[in-house]
């Protein structure tokens, strides 16, 4: 049965790992692509052995996933096979890594340098690879809104950002400043 008949839903991913059990109709990849609320990178993931039939069902979910233009990576191998586990995180972490990504502000204090626009932020293009926001404000700015914070509630957000980090070599002196 497909997803929608089971009635699944596939939200908040980071990525998706598909283990080919054997050749599958398209209309079951549609339907699962289609229960996403993203387009999560999907790991296909093929078995060895003749009679699996793993690699002959993974090989249209890949071709359909390329036809649609939706990120997906491969692996080759038994899952208990340690380096195919391997190279199996690290693809997952990396879909972590771009989902968090996806949902950060990065600030750039100043304006860009005259004649130096090979080194500014290209804002164009972390928002097509990872879905961010560059947000500019100037040094003027910041200086304003640091003004506004009382003493009290800096030392409560620098402590807690230090102690989230494990250990801090800053001094609390430049850390409050």
């Amino acid at each position: 049965a497909g997803a929608r008949e089971l009635g699944v839903s596939y939200t908040g991913l980071d990525a998706l790992c598909v283990v080919a059990a054997t050749w599958a109709e398209d209309y079951l990849v549609h339907d699962l692509l289609a229960q996403l609320d993203a387009r999560p990178p999907l790991l296909a993931w093929a078995l060895p052995g003749l009679h699996t039939g793993s690699l002959c069902g993974t090989h249209p979910l890949r071709y359909l996933l390329r036809e649609m233009g939706h990120p997906h990576a491969f692996r080759y191998g038994p899952i208990e096979d340690k380096a195919a586990r391997t190279r199996a995180v690290a693809f997952f972490q990396a879909a972590a890594a771009r989902r968090a990504l996806g949902k950060a502000r990065f600030a750039q204090i100043g304006a860009r340098t005259k004649g130096m626009s090979d080194v500014a932020a290209d804002d164009i293009g972390l928002s097509a690879t990872f879905g961010t926001r560059l947000i500019t404000r100037s040094q003027e700015w910041l200086t304003r809104q640091a003004e506004l914070i009382d003493g009290e509630s800096a030392a409560a957000v620098w402590r807690q950002v230090c102690d989230s980090a494990g250990c801090s070599r800053v001094p609390d002196r430049d850390g409050l400043l």
